[in-house]
């Protein structure tokens, strides 16, 4: 829609977090992280875009659950970064005892998704480009006895 206009701004706000977070040395193995993830979003959506200009709309639309997954993924990793900014910077002011514990609390959090739940994106990735056509052929009359 409109040349994909809210994909662009969704990427420009991505990139934004990224470069504010690039300004810190704790997150820099995160930021590569998102970076290598954006770039697969960005393929397989550019990928699906060329699917669903050359194929049937049942083809380009087979695997549209697993494509908002992989987009979800990537964007929760997006606020997490956001978020570990924000605990960077209020780390760096020395809070007190219970404050320091709330932020590192949120910083372990950051980097589980970061570690068990954003690398699930590849195996959607390489699923999302194989447009196969699987679920497509499944009839119903071959489960019915």
């Amino acid at each position: 829609m409109n040349g994909g206009k809210a994909y662009k701004l969704y990427l420009g706000e991505v990139q934004r977090t990224i470069r504010e977070a690039e300004k810190f040395e704790e997150l820099q193995s995160y930021v590569q992280k998102l970076k290598e993830s954006l770039e697969i979003l960005q393929k397989v959506t550019g990928y699906l875009t060329e699917v669903g200009k050359k194929e049937t709309p049942e083809l380009f639309l087979a695997d549209a659950t697993l494509y908002l997954e992989l987009f979800g993924i990537v964007s929760v990793a997006w606020q997490w970064l956001v978020q570990a900014t924000a605990v960077v910077k209020a780390l760096r002011n020395g809070p007190g005892e219970g404050e320091a514990h709330f932020f590192t609390g949120k910083f372990f959090a950051f980097r589980y998704f970061f570690e068990y739940e954003l690398p699930k994106m590849e195996g959607l990735a390489k699923r999302l480009v194989r447009s196969d056509g699987l679920t497509v052929e499944i009839k119903p009359d071959y489960f019915s006895d």
